[in-house]
């Protein structure tokens, strides 16, 4: 069971939030609340933020914040304050509590961000990463220095980034490790070379 991290302050106008890699304005049990918000808000018309924070019972800056992070992911659409196709599938399945169907819509949004799928892909060449190292590749590719007001939240940006490869079941936390989880398409093109390879010696 996930334990909850401390949530971002609203970002809207800290120098060094709006960056290469967009950072989350918030938990993990945060976003939950929001994508299911803006499932909500489906059919309606031109939804607002407002309303999508109504909804989820938060202040509007706690979703404006998340937006970017949501439309790095491919999970917010562009031009519009709804979910894409992906993000409807990983509402729905946040709400069916159906892990089979987060799971996959974790990890092809991951695919969909440069920043997170090099974050995954460097966790994926080490097998095990410490905490503190993660953070400071979280604060490299996010381009945060010292000087920036967002350095001070590092610890929670990072934080919900890696509760989110939780929820995509490639990742666990050992203490303070990070261990990189093979997903199962991974795991079975790899039994398939194996078996490609042993075959061969035949």
């Amino acid at each position: 069971m996930l334990t909850e991290r401390p949530t971002v302050c609203a970002l809207a106008n800290v120098k060094g939030f709006d960056v290469g890699l967009p950072m989350p304005g918030g938990s993990w049990a945060t976003i939950q609340k929001i994508l299911k918000a803006y499932n909500t808000v489906r059919n309606r018309d031109k939804p607002t933020i407002k309303q999508v924070a109504d909804l989820a019972g938060l202040h509007r800056p706690n979703v404006s914040t998340n937006n970017n992070f949501l439309r790095d992911l491919g999970l917010l659409q562009e031009e519009e304050n709804k979910l894409s196709p992906l993000g409807t599938r990983l509402a729905t399945g946040l709400e069916l509590n159906n892990q089979s169907m987060i799971n996959e819509a974790v990890q092809e949004s991951i695919q969909k961000s440069p920043g997170l799928s090099q974050l995954l892909d460097m966790l994926r060449a080490r097998g095990t990463m410490t905490l503190e190292a993660f953070e400071g590749y979280v604060v490299t590719l996010a381009k945060i220095t010292a000087e920036t007001s967002a350095i001070a939240f590092v610890s929670s940006y990072a934080g919900t980034i890696i509760d989110y490869f939780v929820a995509g079941n490639l990742v666990q936390e050992d203490g303070s490790n990070l261990i990189y989880m093979r997903p199962k398409e991974d795991q079975l093109e790899g039994r398939q070379r194996l078996g490609k390879e042993q075959r061969g010696l035949r």
